[in-house]
């Protein structure tokens, strides 16, 4: 059987007057995205593939995840 987990990217930065998909995360979000990666890396196969969209705070995110599950 197939799963699909998505994930919302963590919180984003409102400070700077930008487009949304350009929108960065910001320290909060930063600090969330490492946090949940390392507890959803227990919940996920071995093999998986992560799609992002291309706004900043989605590819971000996703590289927060790859970084995490690395290390595990």
């Amino acid at each position: 059987m197939k799963n699909l987990i998505v994930i919302r990217h963590a919180k984003s930065s409102w400070d700077a007057p930008l487009k949304d998909i350009d929108r960065p995360l910001d320290n909060r979000g930063i600090k969330d995205a490492h946090r949940i990666a390392l507890r959803a890396v227990k919940h996920l196969p071995k093999n998986f593939l992560m799609f992002s969209s291309t706004a900043k705070k989605g590819i971000r995110n996703c590289n927060y995840f790859a970084q995490n599950f690395y290390i595990q």
